[in-house]
């Protein structure tokens, strides 16, 4: 598959990975950052942003999609950020491919299976019905009413567009995702290990890595480290984008 994507800056690759429903748009800001210094390269994932649609959806495919996409765009190898489910993808990707990953930083994800609590406000956004909320206004406010977050709001809204029967729709695949979230809920599962330097980023103000997940991460990240951003959540490289941002930098030059 194809991926669409965008690219930013001159020097080693940087390879973004976004998390479930998000897009190389959510990640626009912090790719330009490190284009002061790195290759930005940020993929939309199959069945988001401006990416091909499949019926199939799994880590395997996603990691399949990231190998093709550094064969497409001639990254021999690179430095890979992901987050959330983009995070898996990354390790998906460098436990398959350990020699196309420099350094791994993953952002507020484990290697462990979630919940689906976990994406429960995946159900209100398929609840929309575009026959009868025909403005962005619309759907905000339905999706405002029962989402308190308004991060994720907003992250949901930027997935509208005009369809061709000149009503609005989501843009990602929305129907395949739904279908598929148990694949994507689930662990990764890999005797592979990945010997080389790996950051692992999580936020003092969320339950995504506890500290009982760390020794599942070094069984497939030996040389893995782990650091806290304070006041933060779930969404750290909002809450606390210049820690975030100098957290990965260090790590890069070290």
């Amino acid at each position: 598959m194809k991926l669409f994507f965008r690219r930013i800056g001159e020097g080693a690759p940087l390879v973004i990975l976004h998390g479930l429903l998000g897009s190389s748009d959510s990640w626009l800001s912090i790719g330009k950052h490190f284009a002061a210094r790195y290759e930005v390269f940020i993929p939309d994932l199959r069945n988001h942003g401006h990416s091909p649609h499949s019926d199939v959806i799994n880590y395997a495919s996603l990691s399949e999609d990231i190998l093709s996409f550094f064969d497409i765009n001639n990254i021999s190898s690179a430095f890979l950020l992901g987050h959330s489910m983009g995070g898996k993808v990354a390790m998906r990707f460098a436990l398959d491919n350990v020699s196309r990953v420099d350094k791994l930083i993953v952002a507020d994800i484990g290697i462990k299976k979630y919940s689906l609590n976990d994406v429960r406000y995946i159900q209100t956004m398929m609840g929309i019905n575009f026959n009868f909320n025909e403005s962005r206004k619309d759907v905000e406010r339905l999706l405002t009413a029962q989402i308190p977050d308004e991060r994720f709001v907003q992250l949901l809204l930027k997935n509208l567009e005009w369809k061709n029967n000149k009503k609005l729709g989501w843009r990602m695949n929305a129907e395949a995702i739904c279908a598929n979230i148990d694949n994507l809920l689930d662990s990764i599962i890999s005797d592979n290990v990945y010997k080389k330097p790996a950051l692992f980023i999580r936020g003092a103000l969320s339950d995504y890595i506890s500290d009982d997940d760390i020794n599942d991460l070094i069984n497939n990240f030996p040389l893995m480290k782990l650091e806290t951003l304070p006041d933060s959540g779930h969404w750290l490289h909002v809450d606390n984008k210049n820690y975030f941002i100098d957290s990965i930098e260090k790590f890069l030059v070290e």
